[in-house]
């Protein structure tokens, strides 16, 4: 099993002049490379902005797109698999497709991005920080880094990634996997997701968990698409 890069991370800086807050206690896995400035969203984990009642989602206005599946809002979370069935040009396609969609994020919109493959991998691990960040040019390069030198493999279990999503209340959640998984997930979600966060899913190249992405989908405000 090979083992994930870390991106460069640097102590965080709060927006308009707050104070400073720290990054994860993990170290990196080797010393950055460069410097990064992530800017987390003001109030990001308890903001009460929420999902709303709309299949879309979206408090606050704004939008994102991510494989043509459309979202309102401005704060997104996006829960893609690495399991090892991923591996190779599939991986490879989603996470372009990933970085397309940040890239495409106004500054005052934020992200937050987790692999799953039997456990979830927030963004920067192994110095994870699980915040919402802000969509300015340093969070999106700094995100681009650490994406380009993750690696893994394993199971298929997005359970603890979408609680970890679900806990910062976006305004909506994109779920993408080519793989099956308990079916009992969908039950995890529903009952977890009490801010009514629209959940978008996306089958990956795969139909096999077409029905249970298709009813995580429908019972939590969102679409469901698949990609081929």
């Amino acid at each position: 099993m090979a083992s994930p890069s870390s991106a460069p991370v640097a102590e965080p800086v709060a927006p308009d002049g707050a104070a400073s807050t720290s990054a994860s206690s993990a170290a990196p896995v080797r010393p950055p490379r460069a410097a990064a400035v992530i800017r987390p969203l003001d109030g990001d984990a308890g903001d009460s902005a929420g999902g709303g009642d709309s299949a879309g989602g979206g408090a606050g206005g704004g939008s994102s797109q991510f494989f043509q599946v459309r979202a309102k809002g401005r704060k997104f979370a996006y829960v893609v698999d690495c399991s090892g069935s991923m591996s190779g040009e599939p991986f490879r396609k989603a996470c372009a497709e990933l970085l397309a969609s940040i890239q495409a994020l106004k500054p005052n919109q934020s992200f937050f991005v987790v692999f799953f493959s039997d456990r979830a991998f927030p963004q920067f691990y192994p110095a994870a920080d699980q915040r919402l960040l802000r969509a300015n040019r340093a969070n999106k390069q700094s995100i681009a880094t650490w994406i380009g030198g993750f690696q893994w493999s394993g199971g298929t279990d997005p359970t603890e990634a979408i609680t970890q999503a679900l806990a910062l209340r976006p305004d909506a959640i994109y779920l993408l996997s080519d793989g099956e998984f308990d079916p009992g997930v969908a039950d995890q979600v529903r009952m977890k997701n009490t801010h009514r966060t629209a959940v978008h899913t996306i089958a990956f190249m795969d139909r096999v968990a077409e029905p249970l992405l298709e009813r995580i989908a429908q019972e939590n405000h969102g679409t469901y698409r698949f990609v081929p």
